[in-house]
């Protein structure tokens, strides 16, 4: 059904749950979790539920259809910003939520290409007494690529590398202006030109995403891996929050998977 959840066979209102805190963990998958989150976290109920959606855009727009006075959302993802809708969304977050952190905005780590777990909790914990009659999301990025494990993260490409290499081909306006739209160009490249195109232009910039770089070292095992690092770094994050809140709890997913 239309923004709800299926449960146990049940179509579920996310917004209607009795929850105090929700925490998001971005495209978590439900097997992986249900593999190693005893380790983190050892009290509640583990239930698998269908999203009604596959990817963040749509289950924003889905789930959050009105104005939640009662809302606090800590966001490590540029889409939930209290800025407005990016180009790539048209959820505008400030029409749905009492208040939004944009920890996406001043703790993102340039390097990383990403917001480690820990900085959605230093962001938390700063507004948590202001809004304490309210409730919370908090929206960790992980287990979400780029993987930061410390067995990954120098295959994390150098974004300034990168930046310069295009710069030197005077590409940057041009490209800066299609960012928006890259994923989509990409797909459409490869189906008209074929996947070998695509990569033979990579190559030409040095440009190899980190799965890619983990691929072509370590073959899927590595990717696996990689994953359930970064799946760990988080739950690990989630049971340091988890001792020190009291209140109804729901960890939610989103995922394809």
């Amino acid at each position: 059904m239309k923004g709800k959840y299926i449960v146990e066979g049940q179509a579920k209102n996310l917004l209607q749950e009795d929850w105090d805190y929700l925490i998001i963990l971005d495209a978590c998958r439900y097997d992986f979790f249900k593999k190693y989150y005893k380790k983190y976290i050892k009290k509640g109920q583990l239930k698998k539920a269908i999203s009604p959606a596959k990817n963040t855009q749509d289950w924003l727009t889905l789930i959050f259809q009105d104005f939640y006075e009662d809302i606090v959302y800590i966001s490590s993802n540029p889409f939930v910003n209290s800025i407005g809708p990016r180009r790539e969304v048209e959820f505008n977050a400030k029409k749905h939520f009492k208040y939004i952190e944009d920890v996406w905005d001043w703790d993102w780590d340039e390097n990383l290409g990403t917001v480690p777990p820990e900085k959605v909790l230093e962001a938390f914990y700063k507004v948590k007494s202001k809004y304490s009659d309210k409730r919370f999301i908090l929206h960790f990025m992980q287990p979400h690529a780029p993987y930061i494990s410390k067995n990954y993260v120098a295959y994390i490409p150098n974004r300034v590398k990168i930046r310069r290499k295009i710069k030197i081909k005077k590409l940057t306006k041009q490209l800066s202006k299609l960012r928006p739209y890259a994923a989509k160009l990409i797909r459409l490249v490869a189906s008209i030109f074929g996947d070998i195109f695509v990569w033979k232009i990579q190559n030409f910039f040095g440009i190899h995403s980190q799965i890619e770089l983990i691929y072509q070292k370590e073959g899927k095992k590595g990717i696996r891996k990689a994953y359930k690092e970064n799946l760990e770094i988080v739950l690990k994050s989630m049971s340091s929050l988890l001792d020190n809140l009291n209140g109804y709890i729901l960890p939610s997913e989103i995922s394809s998977m």
